[in-house]
């Protein structure tokens, strides 16, 4: 049987169960650090935080959402602070983290995704790579930052 994922927006009641996911991306930070840039950067308009949930609850990935609007250019969704859990099924958390983020883009009015992704995350490049062949409704470029 496949596993199941959602992508649903990171609340504060699981700030501290994606610390380790945000961890990953910036491992100087600090648990309180990171409560704090969710509260004070991530749980209001602007930026928000999406996460990749299993079943049972357990946070498979985690990344950071803006809607960019360029004077001279269509929307679109800005996407980092990507980390996606390689273990136990990277394929299946990487296509239901696009599936989401384009889901995600496409309700925001966003004909494009870019994704920065940290030079040193070939495993998500990777996963991001092979999934995006499977996203039909959203253009997808991805950067690395």
């Amino acid at each position: 049987m496949a596993a199941v994922y959602t992508v649903e927006r990171l609340g504060a009641e699981r700030i501290d169960q994606a610390y380790p996911l945000i961890w990953a991306v910036e491992p100087g930070l600090t648990l309180a650090q990171w409560r704090h840039t969710f509260n004070t950067e991530l749980s209001g308009a602007g930026r928000t935080a999406l996460v990749v949930c299993g079943a049972s609850g357990y946070l498979y990935a985690l990344c950071v959402v803006k809607v960019v609007r360029p004077p001279q250019d269509a929307p679109y969704l800005a996407v980092s602070k990507l980390m996606i859990d390689t273990a136990p099924d990277p394929e299946g958390v990487g296509l239901a983290m696009l599936q989401g983020l384009s889901d995600y883009a496409a309700g925001a009015g966003c004909a494009r995704l870019r994704i920065s992704i940290l030079g040193t995350d070939d495993a998500a490049l990777a996963v991001l790579s092979r999934a995006r062949a499977s996203i039909s409704h959203s253009p997808l470029t991805i950067e690395m930052q």
